[in-house]
């Protein structure tokens, strides 16, 4: 009986940790010439943290022109 309690448990758990959630991408965005201010972009993102979203949010990263924009994921 208590083996099949913990074995329900674990499964519970793992089921829970395994779905896809909504994930914001907050993008900072700096602007090396002035002539823009600096600002923060804000995506909604949905999927799994450990591949789509870090991916999907790590890929917003990078340098365009004179504008850089610096990415952090966050559980909505």
């Amino acid at each position: 009986m208590k083996k099949g309690l913990i074995l329900a448990g674990a499964f519970a758990v793992l089921a829970m940790t395994s779905c896809k959630k909504d994930y914001t991408c907050d993008c900072d965005i700096k602007d090396s010439s002035g002539t823009i201010d600096d600002y923060t972009a804000v995506s909604t993102l949905n999927g799994y943290k450990s591949d789509e979203a870090e991916t999907a949010c790590s890929d917003k990263e990078g340098t365009v022109g004179t504008l850089t924009y610096t990415c952090t994921l966050n559980e909505k």
